[in-house]
């Protein structure tokens, strides 16, 4: 229950401050980075049970997953759920823009 409210927002948020032309490009881009990132996780994972018991693998990917996540988390504390007078204004100009040419 809770996964699906997740998929709504993340969802909306994708297509947020963007063209109808740029919605199709950006779903692909999503949907396809997720699912390479997802084969090649599982791909590893299974390389890692062939050498290691799964008490250890468990931890490994654990242990690798937090490390990923606090990289990311720090990369992007500057660049996520900015204001909107926090955009750079050719940011905003773009969309505007595109907005003017579609009319």
């Amino acid at each position: 229950m809770t996964k699906s409210i997740w998929y709504i927002l993340e969802y909306k948020y994708l297509k947020n401050f963007s063209t109808p032309e740029m919605r199709n490009k950006i779903t692909f881009a999503y949907e396809f980075i997720g699912g390479v990132v997802a084969s090649m996780m599982s791909v590893l994972g299974g390389l890692l049970l062939n050498v290691i018991n799964i008490k250890n693998a468990f931890l490994i990917a654990g242990l690798t997953s937090l490390a990923l996540m606090i990289l990311i988390l720090d990369y992007m504390r500057t660049r996520f759920g900015l204001k909107p007078e926090q955009y750079a204004k050719e940011d905003i100009e773009f969309v505007e823009e595109k907005k003017k040419t579609n009319e």
